[in-house]
């Protein structure tokens, strides 16, 4: 498995996934896993290549960047092959590490199995750059088996790389179901909770919830707004909030730790993800399992797994008045937990193993 985020250093979701799928696999399967740092993992072989650079979320890309990108996967297939890791099938984690997949293949003859969490496409909100999606258009031509992480990523990838929908299985992320609990007290000093937990980027939009806050708090004033993560769009959210005269009801702060992004989940009322693209959105799982009400857009994929009310990613008028109907509302809101605590309970990151087991299978032609 080439993979290339990983706790403790994450910068979204696709490094939870990896946490968490490859410690269920290891009592399915023996894994080797790359990463381009150290570290352990009880029960799984680490292969360490070191890059540098290496963050995809930059504002902008540098060659140097991915000249890194490309060095790592050189040395990747270079270790793998120096060391004789015997393996039956190769499994990458979106676009960084699939040119070493790709090579693998073809020097080995094993198969290809690449997991998109998301597309350029989604990064850039509809704005690609070139090499990347060139890369990630290699990846579906080449892959033998690809798994989409929804629908929504699943129906992307037939129309914006031609996917053969055949080689595509949707296997949605899992819960820690020792993790669902929606008994917290919610609020914080008497006020009302409104959440976003993300990366401060265009992809994840969370522009619209600072001009939703005016007309939420035309009607509703004991309520304050935290906006948890760190990004690019920090400084200019900072002064939309100044600029709208809102500042005294938001608190920006900044990259939490999984600790401090626990506690704020088990204050929130609500949670907003109004991202303009998101093929998943794992936050809005997580913060489910802690009984907040999800908001979201109507292209984020998580939507397919949990109860949430939906917006377009652009109505602000729209989240502004589901917003203050979860808090005017008590029945709305329980009815939504109640339903979410319930399918939460079959979304085991134990289920994803056996289906992404099942997936190995299918593409070697195991029984």
């Amino acid at each position: 498995m080439i993979g290339w985020e990983f706790p403790p250093k994450s910068v979204g979701g696709l490094g939870t996934h990896t946490y968490e799928l490859v410690n269920e696999l290891k009592g399915l399967v023996s894994i080797s896993l790359v990463l381009p740092f150290k570290a352990r993992v009880e029960g799984i072989r680490v292969i360490p290549v070191p890059a540098r650079y290496l963050n995809p979320y930059k504002l902008s890309f540098s060659h140097s960047f991915i000249d890194s990108i490309r060095a790592y996967n050189e040395n990747i297939v270079k270790e793998v092959l120096g060391k004789r890791v015997k393996f039956d099938i190769i499994h990458v984690h979106d676009w960084i590490g699939v040119e070493a997949g790709i090579r693998l293949k073809r020097l080995t003859g094993r198969p290809l199995v690449v997991t998109f969490h998301a597309t350029e496409y989604d990064r850039t909100a509809g704005h690609p750059w070139e090499v990347i999606k060139e890369i990630e258009q290699r990846a579906v031509n080449e892959a033998d088996g690809i798994i989409a992480v929804s629908n929504l990523m699943k129906e992307e990838l037939i129309k914006y790389y031609h996917a053969d929908p055949s080689k595509i299985d949707v296997i949605y992320n899992g819960i820690n179901p020792t993790a669902i609990d929606g008994s917290s007290k919610k609020g914080l000093f008497g006020r009302k909770v409104v959440l976003y937990l993300g990366r401060l980027a265009i992809q994840k939009n969370p522009e619209s919830l600072i001009r939703a806050i005016p007309l939420v708090l035309e009607k509703e004033k004991n309520v304050v707004f935290i906006i948890a993560g760190s990004g690019e769009l920090l400084p200019r959210l900072a002064k939309l909030s100044v600029d709208l005269g809102v500042k005294d009801h938001v608190i920006f702060t900044g990259r939490v730790t999984d600790q401090e992004k626990e506690f704020l989940y088990k204050i929130s009322d609500v949670f907003v993800l109004p991202s303009v693209s998101e093929p998943f959105g794992i936050t809005v799982l997580e913060a489910a399992s802690k009984g907040v009400v999800p908001i979201i857009s109507k292209t984020v994929g998580a939507g397919e797994q949990v109860d949430a009310l939906e917006v377009d990613f652009w109505d602000v008028n729209k989240l502004a008045e589901y917003i203050l109907a979860v808090m005017k509302y008590p029945v709305l809101g329980n009815h939504v937990k109640e339903n979410n605590i319930r399918r939460l309970t079959g979304l085991s990151w134990a289920r994803v193993a056996r289906r992404t087991l099942k997936k190995y299978k299918k593409v070697l032609r195991w029984k």
